[in-house]
Formats: structure tokens, sequence, C-alpha cells
């Protein structure tokens, strides 16, 4: 799963040349999966410095670091 979120997260790098992050809300509905698991996922990854989480107008949104 992390080498998936790996990807959507470049693939929003790159359409929006590093300014958008992508949410919470889209990573879930696009992997299909609950916000718990997406939660431990995002954690580890987070923690290993893998991705940055920044807060927005309407959340949070996740970053390639």
């Amino acid at each position: 799963m992390k080498q998936r979120i790996i990807a959507l997260i470049n693939k929003k790098h790159e359409e929006s040349n590093g300014s958008s992050g992508i949410s919470l809300v889209d990573l879930t509905s696009i992997l299909n999966t609950n916000f718990s698991e997406l939660k431990n996922t995002l954690s580890e990854m987070h923690k290993e410095k893998t991705i940055k989480v920044r807060k927005g107008i309407n959340g949070f949104l996740i970053f390639k670091k």
C-alpha cells in the first residue's frame, strides 16, 4: 500500500508543480480503504520521513518530502 500512496502523492506533486498535496479523503476513496487503516500507514510513512503533512484550508494535505 505504501508504494501506491507514494505513486499517488508523486502524481499530485507533478500535476501541481509541488504546490498542492493530496487530501486524506482523496486517498481513502482512490485506494478504496478505510480511514483507520490509511491513518496507520500514513503515520508510519511520516515517522520514516517519506511524507510531510500540512494543514490546508479544508483539512490536512499529504506532500512528498
